[in-house]
């Protein structure tokens, strides 16, 4: 099946979601109880929501990658 910008399109929006989604529950649940006692120096009171996009963005581009790199080798 070839790659075309629809699926292209669908095979980032997928992995994108599901970073998001994990991220935010790790960051909204996990984070707060061991490491802001130990970095509370260190970590931002706000979001910085454009560097949160764009390593979201890509780490689905290099899942995405993967994918169709996969693809590529079963032809």
């Amino acid at each position: 099946m070839p790659v075309t910008p629809r699926l292209h399109a669908i095979a980032t929006a997928i992995p994108l979601a599901c970073f998001l989604t994990l991220d935010a529950c790790w960051l909204a649940l996990v984070v707060p109880r061991p490491y802001r006692p130990e970095l509370d120096g260190l970590l931002s009171a706000d979001v910085d929501l454009l560097a949160a996009v764009l390593f979201h963005l890509y780490f689905a581009g290099l899942a995405v990658r993967a994918a169709t790199g996969l693809q590529r080798q079963r032809r």
